[in-house]
């Protein structure tokens, strides 16, 4: 646990540098929690953190406390609210924390910068043909995009899959 806050620090540091310190709390007269931050060492309601903040911390909460491999995790959208180099540290800290732990997780999205940073066979494209789903993986629908930047080679229908509509 002490290596997992250490890293926990660490990454979210790179995604959120200036939080210094996060902290649970109870409440004084319940048993709520709450969410005390300090940024530049100084008290920073909670109220003040932006909402892409809030949800990048409480996807590496996630990925940093779960154990139990046979735990499925989805993630919807980890870049929403937050900057494109924060997506690709976020994405890679996934990636590592995936491989490192072995756990199991899906992340959905519609950011060329996620993209970007998917390796071909990582990723799945979904589409909806007469009202019914399907899934495909990337490499198996083009195994020669190896060379080609996957965001565009999506933007551009050479994946032949994952539309917007």
């Amino acid at each position: 646990a002490r290596r997992q806050r250490q890293m926990c620090i660490r990454d979210r540091s790179l995604i959120v540098p200036s939080i210094d310190e996060i902290e649970l709390k109870k409440g004084e007269f319940d048993e709520s929690l709450s969410l005390y931050f300090k940024e530049n060492n100084k008290p920073l309601p909670a109220i003040s953190i932006s909402d892409g903040t809030i949800y990048t911390l409480a996807i590496l909460t996630i990925l940093l406390w779960n154990e139990d491999k046979n735990t499925l995790i989805i993630i919807e959208e980890p870049e929403k609210g937050i900057h494109p180099q924060a997506i690709v540290e976020l994405i890679s800290f996934i990636k590592q924390i995936v491989s490192e732990k072995k756990l199991q997780v899906i992340v959905t999205t519609h950011s060329e910068t996620v993209v970007r940073n998917c390796e071909l066979d990582e990723l799945w494209l979904v589409d909806k043909v007469d009202g019914n789903t399907y899934l495909k993986n990337a490499k198996q629908a083009n195994p020669h995009l190896e060379e080609t930047s996957l965001d565009q080679a999506w933007l551009m229908n050479l994946l032949n899959g994952g539309l917007p509509w």
